[in-house]
């Protein structure tokens, strides 16, 4: 799965510009990519129907590090990747 992003990745940014921008973009898409998945199919089965679970502070923590990290990869990346 981790190959897989990393070559969509190379071929979307062949076209767009890199930035912290597109960073923070493509961040936010993924971030409510997961949300939508997780309460949709993860809370109804294996949470017992508990929809707080998206508000644990744990969880929103891991999610705004994982935007941040996902921002600094892509704005870096204009200056690694070719």
């Amino acid at each position: 799965m981790v190959v897989l992003t990393v070559l969509l990745g190379l071929w979307y940014f062949k076209k767009e510009k890199r930035g912290y921008g597109e960073g923070l973009k493509v961040g936010l898409i993924m971030l409510i990519t997961s949300n939508i998945l997780d309460s949709v199919i993860t809370i109804p089965l294996f949470m017992n129907g508990d929809y707080g679970f998206l508000i644990s502070p744990m969880l929103v923590i891991g999610e705004v590090i994982g935007v941040v990290v996902i921002m600094v990869l892509v704005g870096c990346g204009r200056f690694f990747i070719v």
